[in-house]
């Protein structure tokens, strides 16, 4: 996940170590509205074809999530 926005550089949430105060500020400025998600697609696992296709046409923005039920 990537936070993004004038409060925050373009950083891979992975590489970050944060404090309780900056979680703080995370959840204060996500309540305000002011981060932004990227956009998220979810397809079932039997539609593998179609994820496949929707980031191979260069259309779509976000993330794709494969979904496994068991």
């Amino acid at each position: 996940m990537r936070l993004c926005g004038p409060h925050f550089p373009r950083t891979d949430i992975k590489s970050l170590t944060l404090d309780g105060s900056q979680l703080q500020r995370i959840l204060d400025l996500w309540s305000a509205g002011a981060l932004r998600i990227p956009h998220l697609r979810r397809f079932a696992l039997e539609e593998v074809r179609r994820a496949h296709e929707a980031i191979g046409s260069g259309r779509g923005r976000g993330r794709v999530v494969l979904e496994v039920r068991s």
